[in-house]
């Protein structure tokens, strides 16, 4: 699971750069340059991506069941909806 957060964190945080770094990515821009910083984006956000797939692989082998539907709504949780007949 740590796999998989890590992936998450560097991926969604290297594309949420834009939204809420927007000053903080010029000055990197304008310090290491256009195409080393385009490189650099690259780099991590591949990183971030590969992290999260062999994460998702890892916790898929070891699930956590973080919820268990109530019994009597096991049927909408599961996409089963009952079927109901007019007399």
């Amino acid at each position: 699971m740590l796999f998989l957060v890590l992936g998450l964190l560097l991926f969604l945080g290297t594309h949420s750069m834009r939204i809420s770094g927007d000053a903080l990515r010029e000055q990197l821009i304008q310090g290491v340059g256009p195409a080393r910083f385009k490189a650099i984006y690259s780099v991590v956000s591949l990183l971030g991506f590969a992290l999260l797939v062999y994460g998702f692989g890892i916790a898929r082998d070891a699930p956590v069941v973080l919820w268990t539907p109530p019994p009597a709504m096991k049927h909408l949780a599961y996409g089963n909806p009952p079927v109901f007949h007019r007399s």
